[in-house]
Formats: C-alpha cells, structure tokens, sequence
C-alpha cells in the first residue's frame, strides 16, 4: 500500500442540492463502493463498511459553539472499500476543518477550488493512493469520500465546524444510526455561563459540573443505536461581554446584549431596499424576513419605498408606495440564480434616507464586485 500524504477538502457551494435531511432519518449516512466502482443495482448503502467509533467534542463559549466529530470507519472485507459518508449539520454552522489518518497521523486536509479537487482524488483513486475529499453543499450538508478502507485499514476523520449559539433557540446536531455505532462518546465545556446549558445526547441528558469558570460534561455508549443526537440548549450568561483566544493566538470578543428601543420615531423619508432573490436565499425563511422587513418599514413611515431585487443577472427595480404594495411585491419574487452583489452600485435611484440588505451572506460569484450604497444602510 502506498501512503499519501496529499489530501483534499473543498468547501464547494452546489447549487440545487438536496436540504439537509430531517433528523428522524439517518444521519449520517454511510455507502460504499469497491475500488470506487459502484454496484449495478443501484444500492450503495454500506454492507461491509461501518461507523466504529463516533467522539463528538462541543465547546460553547458565550454565543458560539465550536463542534468536532471524529469517527472512525472500519471494514469486515479485505477488499479496499471507498466511503461516502454525509450528514446534515445543525443551519448556519461552517466548516472549519477536515482532517484524515495517513497511518497513526491525521492529516489536515487543503482547501481547494471544487472541480480542482475532485479531479485529483479521482486520479489518486485510480493510481491506488490514498485521497479523501470534503465538500458542503448549499443546504449545508457535509460529505466526505474516502479510500481505501479494508479489514487491516480502519480509517480514521475529523471534520470541525461553528455555529452561532442562541440560548433561547438552542443548537441541534442531528444524529441518528440504524447500525449500531462500536463506542460513541461525548465531551462537552461550557465557559461564559453562570447557569449552564441543558446538554442532551443520545436521547439523554449529560450532567454537567462546575470546574472553575467552566462547566464540563462527558459521557459514554457501546454498541449504541443512536436515535437522537447533541442539543444544548437554555442557560444564563455570565456577562454581556465574552472574550475568546483565537487557536492562532488572536483574541476576539462577542457581545450579548441589548438597548432601549427608541422613543423617538424616525422622520419619514424614501426607504429603498436590496433583496437577494438568489436561490440559496429563496431556501432560507424570506416569508419570516419579509415580515420583519415591513415591521420596520410601518416604524419609519417611508414616503415611498424603492425594492431592488438582485441575483446572478440584472438588478430589477419595483418603486411601490406603503407597506401592502410591498409586501405584495415581496410574494411575487421568483429565486433563481446564484447570489451576487455585481451591478447594484451602477443602479440609479432617488436619494433615500436609509437603506436595507437582505440576504443569506453566501456571495456565491462576483465576490470583488463593488456595493457601496450612497445612504445609511443595514444588512
């Protein structure tokens, strides 16, 4: 066997992909092919492949959670096997590392562009060396490839992602396994709460204690059948302010707090809004935000409201005179198309007294496009 220390990870946005499963079906999912060649019969659900170790680490700390998995797939064949396996991650949540064992060393993975690195694990596949890939898709669903796994080569992965943590809404890692999974484990550290989180994992709660400024919790499963996966939930901050040492030694901070609601009400005036009506965006909750969007709008009185709609194409301007024009125009909006900011800076428009953002954060094309809105704008 040749060992390669050469892997791959690309964190590619795949427009059109599924939305991540829901949490009574399996996740993660586990398939196989062997030698990279699937099965005639259209079933490639794991047969000699399964999940033997499965160790979650979760560190809360004041409004982000940092998550890592580390599982290991063994094989009962001595044939080498390639695994796919893919899982839902909880909404919002970003990779932020993926690494592989090359014999007993894990190996972080390299980022590259999306095509790039699936023409190099399948070249490696095919020169019998030890690729693995990694990608999320737009529904923000984690996939990774591995080869080869045989009965003497249990392979081992880590992937680790972020997410905001919202104590009221709580943060859910759905896991669920029909196969029962070897040793499944948890350990969890809470920092920056004076009463802690409620932690639940495998369908039951993980007691937590009190070390220092810390709250940490494990605990152990053998031969588990998973039905339930990693929520935490509820707790009561100690500060409205949490600092955070970055692994690469940078500090940073985040702020839970709020601020009076004004008692003045804002003096009327033009109110023109940018609305992303890209198809990841169209995926999110736009019913909800348009909401909240004509909230704002009623507090503010505008005397007309310019609706800019932008996408992969031509902005597309609507001028519309209250609230129930814009929401009407809000519902006739068709998402297509990749998200991109190019072409609204050459808009032109009345002068406005405030302007509003909305969409999913994701640029997926003309990233170094210029957007600078000539009013007070909020995203």
């Amino acid at each position: 066997m040749i060992w390669a220390r050469k892997l791959v990870l690309v964190l590619g946005l795949a427009l059109g992909m599924a939305q991540p499963q829901a949490f009574a079906q399996i996740n993660p999912t586990l398939s196989e092919s062997e030698r990279g060649i699937k099965r005639g019969d259209g079933d490639d659900a794991a047969r000699h492949l399964r999940i033997e170790q499965m160790h979650v680490t979760a560190h809360v700390m004041g409004r982000t959670a940092d998550i890592s998995l580390e599982l290991v797939i063994a094989s009962d064949n001595d044939d080498p096997y390639s695994a796919t396996l893919s899982m839902a991650m909880p909404p919002d949540a970003v990779v932020t590392g993926y690494a592989l064992n090359v014999g007993a060393v894990l190996i972080p993975g390299q980022l590259l562009e999306q095509p790039k690195a699936r023409e190099i694990f399948e070249d490696e596949v095919r020169e019998d060396i030890d690729p693995g890939l990694a990608e999320v898709d737009a529904g923000n669903r984690f996939t990774t490839r591995i080869y080869p796994i045989d009965r003497k080569n249990p392979r081992r992965f880590r992937m680790l992602f972020t997410a905001p943590f919202d104590p009221e809404r709580g943060i859910i890692l759905p896991l669920s396994r029909d196969a029962p999974i070897g040793v499944l484990s948890i350990n969890v550290t809470i920092d920056g709460y004076d009463v802690a989180p409620i932690v639940r994992f495998a369908g039951k709660p993980t007691k937590l204690d009190r070390a220092g400024a810390s709250w940490t919790g494990t605990a152990r499963f053998e031969q588990a059948v998973i039905r339930d996966g990693l929520t935490i939930e509820e707790g009561t901050l100690a500060r409205p302010l949490t600092l955070a040492r970055h692994s690469g030694g940078e500090t940073f901070f985040t702020i839970a707090d709020h601020s009076d609601q004004a008692t003045t009400k804002p003096k009327p005036g033009r109110l023109r809004v940018y609305w992303d009506r890209s198809l990841s965006h169209g995926r999110g909750a736009p019913k909800l935000e348009a909401e909240v969007l004509a909230r704002l709008a009623d507090a503010t009185t505008p005397t007309a409201i310019d609706l800019v709609t932008f996408a992969s194409d031509r902005p597309e301007i609507t001028t519309v005179q209250n609230i129930a024009q814009l929401r009407a125009a809000l519902t006739a909006v068709t998402y297509r198309g990749a998200t991109s900011l190019a072409g609204l800076d050459g808009v032109s428009l009345p002068p406005a007294s405030h302007c509003i953002l909305v969409f999913d954060g994701q640029v997926t094309i003309d990233h170094s496009a210029p957007f600078m809105p000539d009013c007070s704008l909020s995203v």
